[in-house]
């Protein structure tokens, strides 16, 4: 037969909980508001978008309610290569950023959602030699990984244009920065187009 803990000890082990839990809510309050205040002010941006003429993300409103997932409206996505541009915007998007692997120079993001995405690839040809890159080390490598779109509303690629239906894409996507660029697990289902 086992005694019960006196009642002090048992007081203690209450007692340690409730700190315990206060400062995980302190912990959450103080994400809250950092958060929501740096993705709500020109500070992120700033920090985003140092070579504006190569990459930017822009975004109307962005928030957070706990760590790691972020919601966003009117994102905007621009990368311009010496053969490439790309422009994406989503009306609505929300998505998981893994913490840790921004300290390898690399940003993941899992379980990513859009709704009201339009796609623009501008392929042009290349004038005189390839620039040689200022870095020779890849930058950073940026992967989405199990990304749903809906509402898919327009994909441009130059002078051709496909718009309109009922399309739902899915899949992962990864890139490195000064690398390659990688689609896998892609599905598209573009009913009704024109």
């Amino acid at each position: 037969m086992t005694e019960a803990p006196p009642p002090e000890d048992a007081r203690r082990g209450r007692s340690r909980l409730a700190r315990i839990a206060r400062a995980l809510i302190a912990v959450e309050l103080v994400w809250l508001v950092a958060a929501n205040l740096l993705l709500n002010s020109p500070l992120a941006p700033a920090l985003l978008n140092r070579k504006p003429e190569k990459f930017s993300v822009h975004w109307e409103s962005a928030r957070t309610w706990f760590p790691a997932r972020i919601h966003a409206t009117g994102l905007v996505y621009d990368q311009h290569t010496w053969t490439m541009d790309v422009e994406v915007r989503a009306a609505r998007a929300s998505a998981s950023i893994r913490l840790l692997p921004l300290l390898a120079l690399r940003v993941v993001m899992d379980d990513g959602d859009a709704h009201g995405v339009s796609v623009a690839l501008v392929r042009e040809a290349p004038e005189g030699p390839r620039p040689v890159p200022e870095k020779t080390r890849p930058g950073f490598r940026i992967a989405l990984q199990d990304v749903e779109v809906h509402g898919f509303e327009r994909f441009t690629f130059n002078e051709v244009e496909i718009a309109g239906g009922q399309p739902t894409v899915s899949g992962s996507f990864a890139m490195q920065i000064r690398g390659e660029m990688q689609l896998s697990d892609a599905v598209l289902d573009w009913k009704d187009a024109r």
